[in-house]
């Protein structure tokens, strides 16, 4: 009998995930706009998505502006055609061997100290609705 093998977990690089208002879900990055023109990242010479330098005093977390993560960026697409694949390559590796893969997509801008908490989480909450130990991170 076979024993499956553990899901996997992927956890993208920096600038690996969309960015969208939390309030009103409207993407900011990565937009075929911001790629056309040049203001998709700080080497165009102004950082389009700075951070609050301001932390809360109660907790020293460091305060938010409105954005949060929306997932991978899997394929960058334009007018509906694929003109580069991020992390596609990675998901249809993992269905063509019959893995499970679980993509782990946070704010690559804020804290790895904050990234790592919310990964943390993730991995129990996974582990727990996998139930069975042996996760493999990626």
């Amino acid at each position: 009998q076979d024993v499956p093998l553990p899901p996997l977990v992927f956890v993208h690089g920096l600038k690996g995930s969309h960015l969208r208002r939390k309030d009103h879900g409207g993407r900011k990055y990565l937009s075929v706009f911001r790629l056309l023109f040049g203001r998709c990242c700080s080497c165009c010479g102004v950082d389009q998505f700075p951070l609050p330098r301001e932390y809360d005093a109660a907790s020293g977390e460091q305060k938010h502006d409105g954005l949060v993560s929306d997932g991978i960026i899997e394929d960058i697409k334009l007018c509906g055609i694929t003109v580069y694949s991020m992390y596609t390559p990675l998901s249809r590796w993992a269905a063509s061997n019959s893995r499970k893969l679980y993509h782990f997509h946070y704010d690559w801008r804020r804290s790895p100290l904050e990234a790592g908490a919310q990964l943390e989480t993730y991995l129990e909450q996974l582990v727990a609705r996998e139930g069975r130990e042996g996760v493999g991170v990626q």
